[in-house]
């Protein structure tokens, strides 16, 4: 349905007059940063950081509601109870789940709760110029950027900062919004298979994207990127009824911006973006060309430009980076068996049942002529997705959300072939049949904490592991804090689960004692340094069994090696009461020119393949020694 021309209303006017006011306080907090006002605080929140958080969810709003009108989807009263009840049902089981667990957040999945501490330390700290700039930065320069954790800023605000309810804050802004674009996407499908049983296809619809594990495993685990899953949706519903025929600014101007704020929300997300907009962009040429429309594809070029352009201005110096860098090289180590090892981690993620209810919907989009279309370019982005993201590395279980949308429209199909049966019984039996098995599926992940289910459901697992051995981890912890003076360290060897150094860092956030004393592992070929604090650190520890990923093992036995070992005394042990036993040593003597020999002898290959990770931490040892 086109756009209709429209008059600017009242939340235009809030959003113009909230853009203009930061805009001002930008430029005023470049010139004039130690304003009293950029130093105030809202429960312990800085306010600029504040406002801007509730700046980003007004244009937010504003987008999806200017969508919403394009598209011209309208809810049903049945429609909305089910919206709100999919929404109770996700809502009360992260509080089961966040209530229930014991868990320590550790790597990835406390990256963004560390993120969202330091935003708010930062913008207090360096001014809200100062800030935003950093965003900025984050967007260019880091794999992980700042974009989610601005807007997550506002509703975090309100609650005490422990990494459970960053996660819970995470759920109940983030889940509302997708929810509600999903309940559109579901509409809007609808419209394409004109199923029999309209009702019955949303509330199943729905059922189908409530239970569908790879869009809750991130986010379970404290992973927020699920937030850009927002924005694909929304590009989604902008394009998929849009043929260019006619010229719609508004819609240009939203496709470009969603654009930009999904590539900055997560880097990986342009492997969706590109392999999305090469098979929209391809239809709509081919269409035009079949058609004989000139001017639609006149139209498609210039907006493809116009993007390119704004995307090269806005994102230039990640462009730069990326291309500089050889990430197939650096994310060797989470690179296995490339497109066909990730074909089947796919179907491990999805099980034998939600596969099978893919690949069924697949045929009979196929076979249906209204389908037809939908679904081919649905099974070509998952195909093209996967293969350029395994030119870098395998997918994990973050990553797999950039293949939900296809997924979800592949069910979505096959379900809206049940609805169109016109016999009763057989209506029942088939829906109760796909939606008792979806829901069996969720129940058996949503109440697993096993990495291996059974094949025929996900092994997507939605419970962290518990832990039961958090009393000795604190114990540790207390042994290092009263050993370690100001400047002392402690360094952590094993780098694998159940034990690295994010465990005994993150064991008693919000309380960032520990961090002090303990630095952050290295593991990671082609990733992490060499841990120069094997030479530096006062103690360093290790466990039996060793707890292994990648090099750590080879760091581990480097260590307990008769040369190392001449400059240590073991003086402390603990037992974890689960069969793992921690040892502590003690440095003393100091690094002396023969240690460091040992270790570029020990790991010279390393060295020779990436020096900028070695060869460079050990000349600055020797600098050290002089």
């Amino acid at each position: 349905m086109e756009q209709q021309s429209r008059k600017i209303n009242a939340f235009d006017w809030i959003l113009i007059f909230s853009t203009l006011l930061l805009a001002v306080l930008f430029a005023i907090s470049g010139i004039l940063p130690n304003l009293p006002f950029f130093q105030a605080t809202i429960f312990g929140q800085d306010i600029p950081l504040f406002m801007l958080s509730v700046w980003a969810w007004l244009f937010l709003f504003w987008i999806i509601t200017n969508v919403k009108r394009m598209t011209g989807v309208r809810f049903t009263r049945s429609n909305k109870i089910a919206l709100l009840v999919a929404l109770l049902v996700l809502l009360l089981y992260y509080t089961y789940s966040l209530l229930t667990r014991q868990f320590i957040y550790y790597w990835d999945y406390v990256l963004y709760y560390r993120m969202q501490v330091g935003i708010s330390k930062s913008f207090h700290a360096d001014g809200f110029f100062t800030g935003i700039v950093d965003v900025i930065k984050s967007v260019w320069y880091n794999s992980y950027s700042l974009l989610n954790n601005v807007f997550l800023a506002a509703p975090y605000t309100f609650v005490p900062k422990t990494p459970n309810l960053f996660v819970a804050i995470s759920a109940a802004s983030i889940l509302p919004s997708l929810y509600f674009l999903i309940a559109m996407f579901i509409k809007i499908i609808e419209r394409f298979i004109q199923p029999k049983h309209s009702g019955l296809f949303f509330i199943g619809g729905m059922a189908l994207a409530v239970g569908f594990p790879l869009i809750h495993r991130a986010l379970l685990f404290g992973q927020p990127d699920l937030f850009g899953l927002i924005f694909v949706f929304l590009i989604i519903l902008l394009t998929i009824s849009y043929d260019f025929s006619k010229t719609d600014f508004l819609r240009y101007f939203l496709l470009i911006v969603l654009i930009i704020m999904t590539c900055a929300s997560r880097r990986w997300y342009m492997f969706w973006l590109v392999a999305y907009f090469v098979c929209y962009g391809a239809y709509i040429i081919l269409q035009a060309i079949l058609k004989k429309r000139w001017s639609d594809i006149k139209r498609t070029l210039l907006f493809t430009l116009a993007t390119g352009f704004t995307l090269a201005v806005v994102f230039l110096p990640m462009i730069i980076v990326v291309l500089r860098a050889n990430y197939s090289v650096s994310y060797s180590v989470y690179n296995v068996n490339g497109f066909p090892g990730e074909l089947r981690s796919q179907a491990q993620y999805l099980g034998i049942g939600l596969l099978v209810m893919i690949l069924a919907g697949t045929v009979y989009g196929v076979v249906k002529r209204k389908t037809r279309v939908l679904t081919i370019l649905a099974v070509i982005d998952v195909i093209f997705t996967i293969l350029i993201f395994t030119r870098i590395q395998n997918m994990g279980y973050h990553h797999t959300l950039i293949l939900v949308p296809a997924y979800l429209l592949l069910m979505l199909i096959c379900f809206g072939g049940i609805c169109s049966l016109e016999k009763k019984w057989m209506l029942a039996l088939s829906s109760t049949v796909v939606l008792g098995f979806c829901g069996v599926n969720a129940a058996v992940c949503a109440t697993s904490s096993a990495t291996i289910l059974p094949s025929l459901y996900s092994n997507s697992a939605l419970i962290p592991p518990q832990r039961t051995d958090i009393p000795q981890i604190r114990a540790i912890n207390h042994w290092i804090l009263e050993h370690c003076s100001k400047d002392e360290s402690a360094y952590i060897i094993p780098h694998g689960y159940p034990y690295n150094p994010d465990v005994f860092r993150g064991c008693d956030y919000p309380d960032f004692s520990v961090s002090k004393h303990v630095p952050y592992g290295s593991a990671v070929l082609g990733t992490h340094y060499f841990p120069e604090d094997l030479l530096l650190a006062k103690y360093v520890l290790t466990c039996e069994p060793f707890c292994n990923l990648s090099l750590a093992e080879k760091y581990n036995a480097a260590f307990l090696s008769e040369i190392p070992q001449k400059h240590f005394t073991k003086v402390a042990q603990f037992g974890m009461g689960n069969g793992y036993i921690f040892y502590v040593y003690e440095r003393i003597l100091p690094m002396d020119r023969e240690e460091i020999q040992f270790y570029q002898d020990c790991f010279a290959q390393e060295s020779e393949q990436f020096p900028e990770l070695f060869s460079v931490v050990w000349d600055e040892l020797i600098k050290e020694l002089k």
